[in-house]
Protein backbone atom coordinates (compact mmCIF):
# COMPACT_ATOMS: atom_id res chain seq x y z
CA UNK A 1 0.00 0.00 0.00
CA UNK A 2 1.54 3.38 -1.15
CA UNK A 3 0.60 6.53 0.13
CA UNK A 4 0.51 10.45 -1.62
CA UNK A 5 2.42 12.97 0.03
CA UNK A 6 -0.67 14.63 1.77
CA UNK A 7 -1.34 10.95 3.16
CA UNK A 8 2.29 11.08 5.06
CA UNK A 9 2.22 14.64 5.90
CA UNK A 10 -1.17 14.03 7.41
CA UNK A 11 -0.12 10.72 9.06
CA UNK A 12 3.36 12.57 10.78
CA UNK A 13 1.38 15.15 11.55
CA UNK A 14 -1.62 12.78 13.26
CA UNK A 15 1.11 10.74 15.35
CA UNK A 16 2.96 13.93 16.61
CA UNK A 17 0.33 15.14 17.67
CA UNK A 18 0.34 18.09 15.35
CA UNK A 19 3.23 19.24 17.64
CA UNK A 20 6.82 20.39 16.07
CA UNK A 21 9.35 17.24 17.18
CA UNK A 22 12.70 19.15 16.21
CA UNK A 23 14.13 22.10 16.63
CA UNK A 24 12.94 24.73 14.20
CA UNK A 25 13.25 28.40 14.73
CA UNK A 26 11.10 31.20 13.44
CA UNK A 27 12.72 33.07 10.34
CA UNK A 28 11.83 36.60 11.82
CA UNK A 29 12.88 36.18 15.60
CA UNK A 30 14.25 33.23 15.83
CA UNK A 31 12.22 31.38 18.71
CA UNK A 32 12.55 27.50 18.81
CA UNK A 33 9.03 26.54 17.39
CA UNK A 34 9.88 22.93 19.35
CA UNK A 35 6.41 21.46 20.91
CA UNK A 36 4.26 24.14 19.05
CA UNK A 37 1.74 23.47 16.41
CA UNK A 38 2.67 22.60 12.96
CA UNK A 39 0.94 25.69 11.97
CA UNK A 40 0.71 28.57 13.57
CA UNK A 41 1.51 32.17 15.03
CA UNK A 42 5.09 32.45 16.83
CA UNK A 43 4.63 33.25 20.80
CA UNK A 44 7.46 35.67 20.31
CA UNK A 45 6.70 38.25 17.48
CA UNK A 46 3.40 36.73 16.11
CA UNK A 47 4.11 36.05 12.72
CA UNK A 48 2.55 32.84 10.94
CA UNK A 49 4.81 30.41 10.80
CA UNK A 50 3.75 26.35 8.89
CA UNK A 51 6.27 23.85 9.52
CA UNK A 52 5.21 21.40 6.63
CA UNK A 53 7.38 18.45 5.28
CA UNK A 54 8.74 20.16 1.67
CA UNK A 55 8.55 23.58 1.86
CA UNK A 56 8.03 25.47 5.04
CA UNK A 57 6.80 28.67 5.53
CA UNK A 58 8.21 30.95 7.97
CA UNK A 59 10.29 28.56 9.56
CA UNK A 60 14.50 28.74 9.96
CA UNK A 61 16.69 25.28 10.08
CA UNK A 62 20.28 25.95 11.81
CA UNK A 63 22.40 25.24 9.16
CA UNK A 64 20.30 27.13 6.04
CA UNK A 65 22.39 30.17 6.07
CA UNK A 66 24.28 30.56 2.57
CA UNK A 67 25.23 34.09 1.15
CA UNK A 68 23.46 34.83 -2.44
CA UNK A 69 25.95 35.02 -4.26
CA UNK A 70 24.59 33.91 -7.33
CA UNK A 71 21.82 36.54 -7.09
CA UNK A 72 24.00 39.25 -6.38
CA UNK A 73 26.60 38.06 -9.42
CA UNK A 74 23.35 37.64 -12.83
CA UNK A 75 22.09 41.21 -11.25
CA UNK A 76 25.75 42.80 -11.35
CA UNK A 77 25.82 40.99 -15.07
CA UNK A 78 22.43 42.24 -16.51
CA UNK A 79 23.08 45.79 -15.15
CA UNK A 80 26.32 46.18 -16.47
CA UNK A 81 25.75 44.57 -20.01
CA UNK A 82 22.78 46.63 -20.16
CA UNK A 83 24.60 49.88 -19.41
CA UNK A 84 27.23 48.90 -21.84
CA UNK A 85 24.73 48.42 -24.68
CA UNK A 86 22.60 51.45 -23.94
CA UNK A 87 25.83 53.45 -23.71
CA UNK A 88 26.84 52.30 -27.53
CA UNK A 89 23.31 52.80 -28.79
CA UNK A 90 22.89 55.85 -27.90
CA UNK A 91 26.44 56.88 -29.76
CA UNK A 92 24.67 56.93 -33.13
CA UNK A 93 20.93 56.33 -32.14
CA UNK A 94 20.05 52.87 -32.94
CA UNK A 95 16.89 51.35 -31.90
CA UNK A 96 17.46 47.57 -31.50
CA UNK A 97 20.27 47.98 -29.50
CA UNK A 98 17.92 50.85 -27.04
CA UNK A 99 15.60 48.06 -27.10
CA UNK A 100 17.92 45.14 -25.96
CA UNK A 101 20.01 47.47 -23.83
CA UNK A 102 16.81 48.23 -21.70
CA UNK A 103 15.38 45.09 -21.72
CA UNK A 104 18.91 43.99 -19.77
CA UNK A 105 18.93 46.95 -17.70
CA UNK A 106 14.96 46.45 -16.24
CA UNK A 107 15.92 42.63 -15.95
CA UNK A 108 18.91 43.60 -13.92
CA UNK A 109 16.98 46.27 -11.76
CA UNK A 110 14.68 43.67 -11.01
CA UNK A 111 17.22 40.68 -10.46
CA UNK A 112 18.93 43.36 -8.03
CA UNK A 113 15.76 44.44 -5.62
CA UNK A 114 15.55 40.55 -5.50
CA UNK A 115 19.36 40.25 -4.71
CA UNK A 116 18.88 43.04 -1.84
CA UNK A 117 15.69 40.83 -0.62
CA UNK A 118 18.34 37.98 -0.43
CA UNK A 119 21.11 39.56 1.33
CA UNK A 120 18.92 41.05 3.86
CA UNK A 121 17.00 37.76 4.64
CA UNK A 122 20.90 36.34 4.45
CA UNK A 123 21.45 38.93 7.27
CA UNK A 124 18.37 38.01 9.20
CA UNK A 125 18.94 33.55 8.95
CA UNK A 126 22.94 34.89 10.55
CA UNK A 127 22.07 37.06 13.47
CA UNK A 128 19.77 34.28 14.33
CA UNK A 129 22.15 31.26 13.92
CA UNK A 130 24.20 33.51 16.18
CA UNK A 131 21.56 33.94 18.58
CA UNK A 132 21.22 30.09 19.02
CA UNK A 133 24.51 29.66 19.28
CA UNK A 134 24.49 32.09 21.99
CA UNK A 135 21.80 29.88 23.58
CA UNK A 136 23.29 26.74 23.24
CA UNK A 137 26.84 27.98 24.90
CA UNK A 138 24.96 29.32 27.79
CA UNK A 139 23.95 25.40 28.80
Amino acid sequence: MSFTDDEIERLAEETADGRILESLYCGWCGYNLRHCAVKGACPECGRDYWARRGAMRGIHRVGDVTFPSGDVAWAAFCLLLGYLILRKAFAPANDWLIMIGGVFAVGGLYLAWHAYREIWAYIRYARIEAKIREESDAF
